[in-house]
């Protein structure tokens, strides 16, 4: 996990970026990672929602694990341009595993349980913060 923090911080701020240049690389597979180019100032938005962009205009996006079969990129230069870019999403197989023979419990806790664990992520969001 570490290294995969380590590399997206390299993509994230090494090399320059020509102001004509909008790249994708990267899968384009449920559960994918892509890492992007833009214009150095470009705003970048995934699936409507604010993508955090380097000075150098590289970011990253990732698909969930359920993805639909289309996505959609929307980038604005700083000259007003607007590029709105679908994203074709492939399906992925993965390889599920399951445990069966489980003691209820263990599958759907009671009550008291689930209030207990709200009780300690409530408390570890707060010494986040």
């Amino acid at each position: 996990m570490k290294t995969w923090f380590i590399l997206a911080l390299a993509i994230l701020f090494v090399g320059e970026v020509r102001a004509d240049d909008l790249r994708l690389e990267g899968k384009f597979v449920q559960g994918g990672l892509i890492q992007g180019t833009v214009p150095a100032g470009a705003k970048v938005t995934f699936e409507g929602r604010p993508v955090r962009v380097s000075a150098k205009g590289r970011f990253l996006i990732g698909f969930s694990r359920d993805a639909g079969p289309t996505s959609s990129l929307v980038v604005r230069l700083l000259d007003g341009q607007q590029i709105n870019k679908p994203l074709k999403i492939g399906k992925r197989k993965y390889q599920i595993q399951r445990i069966d023979g489980l003691p209820r419990k263990m599958v759907t806790p009671p009550k008291y349980v689930y209030d207990r664990i709200r009780a300690e992520n409530a408390t570890i969001a707060k010494a986040r913060a």
